[in-house]
């Protein structure tokens, strides 16, 4: 009978063990992948996880200027603060883009004025809106951009639209990062 209770206390500690999360072995970091945050901030020396703290108020404002509601995983998704030797140097703040395929992961990027430093597209089904000459387009531009494919943004060649809903989605992180998020951090 020890024996049985062994080997049963034994398989549901492996089996715990294998359900938990990626992230929770230190590669994640509040379920997006540090390398990519170092992708954003390649002198970071570390990334302080902070919750998002949005008041009705904020996230109303918000969603009028961008026009949509802001999705349930966007009113919980951290940021990322960047930092060196324990300085903030920017945030980073991860959201979705809804492509025809597949949803992937947008991981924006900004300095502590808002400006952006870079976007990191993780599983995308479109490989040419991924590539990171096609993302450094975003560089340098703020909330108050216009974020319109054909306007102050490229298309991906035969991916208008995707194109446009990856702009959406990175104007929706910019917006949230400079109203929500950096107000918090300064």
């Amino acid at each position: 009978m020890k024996r049985m209770t062994k080997t049963i206390l034994a398989f549901i500690s492996l089996s715990l063990l294998l359900t938990l999360p990626s992230w929770s072995h230190g590669e994640h970091e509040g379920g997006v992948n540090k390398a990519l945050l170092k992708k954003l901030f390649p002198t970071a020396t570390s990334f302080v996880t902070k919750p998002l703290k949005m008041e009705d108020v904020t996230r109303k404002a918000i969603e009028t200027e961008l026009g949509v509601k802001l999705e349930g995983h966007d009113l919980s998704s951290p940021a990322f603060v960047a930092t060196v030797k324990g300085k903030s140097i920017g945030v980073a703040w991860a959201t979705d883009v809804h492509f025809p395929k597949k949803a992937a992961d947008v991981i924006v990027g900004t300095d502590l004025q808002g400006k952006l430093v870079g976007v990191v597209l993780d599983h995308s089904s479109i490989s040419s809106l991924s590539q990171s000459s096609y993302l450094k387009q975003y560089q340098g531009k703020t909330s108050a951009s216009k974020f319109k494919v054909g306007v102050d943004l490229e298309a991906s060649e035969k991916h208008v639209k995707p194109s446009q809903d990856l702009a959406d989605a990175v104007r929706r992180a910019t917006v949230v990062l400079s109203r929500a998020i950096l107000k918090q951090t300064k």
